[in-house]
């Protein structure tokens, strides 16, 4: 028998990578172990019809390993097939119920079906198992936005920061929530970290320019406005229209 760990997370996508669990060794296994990392490579490149096949391959060969479950459940999620993800991952969990990877990703299943709080009961339960999944104190986050938990949302996004300091998706998530907060400093500074790790997002520089305009940094409102519109965000233009009309000026760009 052999037992080793599951790791990984690619530009946001949970995956595991490596066997978990534990398997007998012989000729079926290395089969199966053959397709499930097709499966990952598939999943990788984003074709996640061929990636579920390969999952399916995988099961069949091992029908007891949680492994192919999960990450067919992520694949399928990739899909918007929720209820098959939701399936797939509490077989998942079934099988090996320490796997935080499938608490996670049957979380954002029940968050795609409309279940935030079954959501953030399984990313709960994933932290629970992993305290440094970043991306599940991340969308656990947002799925306490959704049911209005404003101070959670802000502790989770928090703590994604502080796994994560160069995490711009949660700089600018907390920074929105910050601004309902009235804390408008609080936002700049968020929208602020956000650009400067991903500069060619054009929401965040629109957010910071409405900020800016709220506290009456007219100039550096325009500025961000400007950017916005430039990186494409056609809202931006809107923005500048109003302060055109705000302060009887024709010749914002």
């Amino acid at each position: 028998m052999r037992c080793v760990k599951a790791i990984g997370v690619l530009a946001g996508v949970v995956l595991m990578s490596i066997v978990i669990g534990c398997l007998t060794v012989d000729k079926k296994t290395d089969e199966a172990e053959a397709c499930f990392s097709r499966g990952i490579q598939h999943g990788k490149s984003g074709d996640y019809p061929r990636a579920i096949d390969d999952f399916t391959d995988a099961i069949e060969l091992c029908p007891e390993w949680s492994c192919p479950y999960a990450n067919r459940g992520w694949a399928k999620r990739q899909l918007l097939d929720y209820q098959g993800s939701l399936e797939d991952c509490t077989k998942a969990i079934e099988l090996c119920p320490d796997l935080a990877l499938a608490y996670y990703n049957r979380g954002i299943a029940k968050g795609g079906l409309g279940d935030n709080e079954a959501a953030i009961e399984d990313l709960t339960k994933a932290i629970e198992l992993d305290p440094i999944l970043t991306i599940a104190y991340y969308d656990r986050g947002t799925f306490k936005r959704k049911i209005f938990d404003r101070r959670g949302a802000i502790e989770d996004y928090t703590k994604a920061i502080e796994l994560d300091p160069e995490n711009a998706c949660a700089y600018g998530a907390r920074g929105i929530l910050r601004r309902f907060q009235g804390d408008h400093q609080g936002a700049i500074a968020d929208f602020t970290k956000a650009i400067e790790f991903n500069p060619n997002n054009a929401l965040s520089y629109r957010h910071r320019g409405i900020e800016k305009r709220t506290v009456g940094d007219r100039q550096g409102a325009i500025s961000d406005f400007q950017k916005a519109k430039e990186l494409g965000d056609e809202k931006a233009a809107e923005y500048l229209h109003m302060m055109q009309e705000e302060s009887g000026v024709r010749n914002i760009p």
